[in-house]
């Protein structure tokens, strides 16, 4: 789209530079040119829109996990959205209960906090990034990068699988 826009400004330009055209007809390219570049601008929107995922009502069971993290494939996560407001509920497993809350960026990742009460009764807190993966199905994978803020501080990677 990008060669498109470029092609139309370049001939705009070798049109509006030629000595026999009138400044009437200069006028009508000029404005052809500025309706063209808003229905791209438009379509280009539009498009971003319908790339954007929507995490409401997801269920994801992790599938990997580091070996500091806690969560595992008995750990379900069911996630809510609201505008660019991402947060879940998770437990299973080694989590009693947990709470994730964060926000989705414009390319659909995911940035956030989460905080759980593990089975020893300790109260655990970290930070991730998920970027997705939308599999051929239409159901999401989620490949996280986190990082404990407590404890020992370690990182890890783990993939989350929608169900």
């Amino acid at each position: 789209m990008i060669w498109l826009v470029t092609k139309c400004a370049k001939l705009l330009r070798e049109t509006m530079t030629k000595n026999n055209f009138s400044t009437q007809r200069r006028e009508d390219a000029k404005i052809f040119f500025i309706s063209f570049l808003c229905i791209f601008a438009s379509l280009h929107l539009f498009l971003k829109e319908m790339n954007k995922i929507n995490y409401n009502h997801r269920t994801f069971k992790s599938v990997s996990n580091s070996a500091t993290g806690e969560v595992s494939g008995e750990t379900v996560f069911h996630y809510h959205q609201k505008d660019a407001l991402v947060w879940a509920e998770y437990e299973g497993g080694a989590i009693v209960f947990g709470q994730i809350v964060g926000k989705v960026l414009d390319d659909n990742s995911l940035e956030f906090c989460y905080q759980h009460l593990n089975e020893f009764g300790e109260l655990m807190t970290g930070k991730c990034t998920s970027v997705p993966e939308v599999l051929a199905d239409g159901k999401i994978r989620l490949h996280e990068k986190w990082e404990w803020t407590c404890k020992d501080f370690s990182k890890g990677i783990s993939t989350l699988e929608e169900i």
